[in-house]
C-alpha cells in the first residue's frame, strides 16, 4: 500500500475530531438512488451531514506541515542485529527561519504504522 493512499485508523480519527483539522463530511442524497458526496467545512450545508470522510494519512501530514508547521518523516533503517528493515518516524518543527527536530520519535515494522504513529504523537504535542 502506498503511504499516499493510506487512510487513518479509528484511533487517529478520534484524535483528529478533537483538533481543528478541517475534516470533510459525507452526505447522502436520496432521490431514487443513494448518491454520496463530500463537503468541506466551509460549506453552509456541512452541519447537516452526519458522517465524516476518512482522510488519508498523507493529507493529514500535509495539514500538519501547512497549518501547524510540523512535519512527520518516515525513514527506512536496517537493524544491525537482525538485518531486518525497521521504519523510524521523526517530528520536525518547520518555520521560515529554522527546521528543528522535536524530541519525539519511534520505530515500527512497516512504513504505514510508522507514519500513523508519528502523526498521533505529533497531534499530542501541537
Amino acid at each position: 500500500m502506498s503511504l499516499k493512499t493510506l487512510y487513518v485508523d479509528s484511533e487517529l480519527m478520534d484524535k483528529l475530531l478533537k483538533t481543528d483539522c478541517p475534516l470533510e463530511k459525507v452526505c447522502v442524497q436520496n432521490d431514487g438512488g443513494k448518491v454520496y458526496y463530500t463537503l468541506p467545512p466551509d460549506d453552509p450545508n456541512w452541519r447537516f451531514c452526519d458522517a465524516y470522510y476518512i482522510p488519508t494519512a498523507d493529507s493529514i501530514r500535509n495539514w500538519l506541515l501547512d497549518e501547524k508547521h510540523h512535519f512527520v518523516e518516515v525513514i527506512i533503517n536496517i537493524d544491525a542485529v537482525d538485518d531486518e528493515e525497521m521504519y523510524s518516524w521523526n517530528i520536525y518543527y518547520v518555520n521560515e527561519d529554522e527546521i528543528s527536530v522535536r524530541p519525539f520519535f519511534g520505530n515500527a515494522k512497516d512504513p504505514e504504522t510508522a507514519l500513523l504513529n508519528g502523526i498521533k504523537e505529533c497531534l499530542l504535542h501541537i
